[in-house]
């Protein structure tokens, strides 16, 4: 079989040099790199366009001069063809030396940088694009050493889910502005670790006399125990309070600064604020908090740190250098047990306060400069906080007896339901198995299958609450339409089977959710009150710190009718027509 070989194109004397993995149908058409006419170079084109930059300015390569396969997977390329790609890649761009190389997507990202996502605590090649796109990372390649590297999506990706691509954009810009200079620019925090006695005494005054500094604690997960305290005075000048058994120092210092009434700068702080309440700390004046006014400012954007962080700031990602996972507070007591991960704890807690507050001046001027209802909105927002707070620490009182009740009611149905399923399709059903649920619907019973798009892009076919909701639609419409008393029946069928299905699943969530939930030992149910949980501005709530509690703003208003046992008479209407199938 001949194969095409598309060579790497762009001026010798570019600034910028864009990677990607490699050629695609059209690519390979017409031998060029990201063409113009395929969906990746149409994307990749458009936004250079629009940030000021043109094709024929700009170097453009992939790791492997041939197509990956007919899907265009790169992990299906031949490891040869990869390894002749990158050597003759690293010739190129060692040859050019551009200010800027862009690594379009995780597979770029991992030759170029030797950085990459994590999967069970584990490296993993290919994955984390999410993580370190926006990152300002050095260029590992041989020959290449000391080169810029900044990640960014694959503009494929972009391309079929276009909620990425005013990311890409801010990326893409970063690109062009750093395509002036090839030095990397990363900032060097001065961190002050563990300080004790007189160093300690003198920082606390430090931090009291600025006025004003961000913090940030970090704790056992799923418990109230403290492992440190950060502040920042500055993006550049970070402290991390260390907490010490059998020493009061550390508790006098956190003190005295949360009370002392200066401004404090906290990034999603209500979690920091409940866990220090409960450990007999109080804050003074919650000055600001970088998520909120994220939300306010760009609620359709991401609001985690790593993300705001990302786009404000020179700071690579490092939420994977301490626990190489995600950006998660997850410090487990056995994990903290080991000495060496302390230190990359402490350093952690300091990168997290520095970028809190860089960020904090760059949003308190986009907010005071931006349009008119930006800054009302964040100090109601701001306002929401003590609220949510207190929401949160108090909880509902589960009724014992009610709850008893509850659970047997809805037991009670579930097993209805699945008796009624079970029945109609002759075997045992479940219906939480998407495998099991599709070859039902798809393969047994012969209905249209219904696609979606996994989290990597790839068509498959599904079963979800949507897939169903269109699958009722389209058997009613079949079954309303045919005459015929068998034809009839076997719509009628497939209707109930994906009604039942329906049905099972909302009770199994309604147990899962709200009913088989762990709560706090005094019978509060707790949730955490996220006010930035939606788009829209309405509140969200998820589990306390502790891992207990339900979401308790989509409580089912009616879980189940005990008192008519309308839901039961629906059951035996159900089983009813069962029989009326057989």
């Amino acid at each position: 079989m001949t194969r095409t070989y598309v060579p790497n194109i762009g001026p010798l004397n570019a600034k910028i040099a864009v990677v990607g993995e490699g050629p695609g149908e059209k690519e390979e058409r017409y031998k060029i790199p990201f063409h113009p006419d395929a969906p990746a170079g149409e994307m990749l084109t458009n936004v250079l366009q629009r940030n000021g930059l043109f094709r024929d300015e700009v170097w453009m390569g992939n790791l492997t001069h041939y197509r990956p396969h007919i899907t265009n997977k790169f992990i299906l390329a031949r490891p040869e063809d990869v390894e002749a790609g990158v050597a003759d890649l690293a010739q190129s761009l060692a040859k050019i030396r551009p200010n800027v190389i862009a690594a379009m997507g995780a597979w770029p990202l991992w030759y170029l940088t030797r950085k990459c996502g994590y999967e069970r605590g584990k490296p993993k090649p290919g994955v984390g694009i999410e993580n370190y796109r926006g990152s300002i990372l050095p260029c590992t390649l041989p020959g290449c050493e000391g080169l810029k590297v900044i990640a960014t999506y694959h503009p494929s990706y972009v391309a079929r889910d276009r909620t990425k691509y005013p990311i890409f954009d801010i990326d893409i810009r970063r690109v062009k502005e750093d395509s002036l200079f090839p030095e990397l620019n990363i900032p060097k925090r001065h961190m002050v670790i563990d300080p004790r006695g007189e160093q300690l005494k003198d920082w606390v005054d430090k931090i009291i006399k600025n006025g004003i500094a961000a913090a940030d604690i970090e704790a056992i997960k799923y418990t109230t125990h403290i492992l440190c305290c950060g502040f920042a005075i500055s993006p550049l000048e970070t402290i991390c309070i260390v907490q010490h058994e059998h020493s009061y120092e550390w508790q006098w210092a956190i003190d005295k600064i949360l009370s002392s009434g200066i401004k404090l700068i906290w990034h999603n702080g209500p979690y920091d604020q409940l866990i220090l309440e409960a450990n007999g700390f109080k804050i003074k004046n919650y000055f600001w908090d970088t998520m909120v006014a994220q939300h306010v400012m760009q609620p359709e954007m991401p609001k985690t740190l790593s993300y705001i962080t990302s786009v404000n700031t020179r700071e690579p990602y490092y939420k994977d250098e301490a626990k190489s996972d995600e950006d998660t507070k997850s410090w487990t007591l056995k994990w903290w047990d080991k000495s060496e991960n302390r230190e990359k704890v402490w350093r952690y807690n300091c990168k997290d306060t520095g970028c809190t507050f860089e960020n904090f001046l760059i949003q308190e001027e986009e907010l005071t400069n931006g349009p008119k209802g930006w800054a009302s909105t964040f100090q109601f927002k701001m306002s929401e906080i003590p609220v949510g707070v207190r929401i949160s620490q108090a909880g509902m009182l589960r009724d014992e007896k009610k709850h008893r009740e509850l659970k047997a009611a809805l037991l009670y149905i579930w097993a209805d339901f699945q008796s009624a399923l079970n029945n109609l399709v002759g075997r045992s059903v479940n219906t939480n198995s998407s495998k099991q649920m599709c070859e039902l619907l798809y393969d047994e019973l012969g209905l249209k299958e219904k696609r979606k798009r996994d989290k990597n892009g790839k068509w498959v076919r599904t079963a979800d609450e949507d897939a169903l909701v269109s699958l009722v639609g389209e058997c009613k419409e079949r079954y309303d339409s045919v005459v015929r008393k068998e034809t009839k029946n076997k719509w009628l069928k497939c209707l109930v089977i994906c009604k039942l299905t329906m049905k099972i699943r909302g009770v199994r969530k309604v147990l899962s959710s709200y009913v088989n939930v762990e709560i706090s030992d005094d019978r509060r149910a707790r949730g955490f009150v996220k006010i930035t949980g939606a788009e829209t501005g309405r509140w969200s709530m998820g589990k306390f710190f502790d891992n207990t509690g339900i979401p308790m703003q989509t409580v089912p208003r009616d879980p189940v009718e005990l008192e008519d046992e309308s839901v039961l008479d629906n059951i035996e209407g159900l089983l009813e027509l069962e029989g009326a199938l057989k």
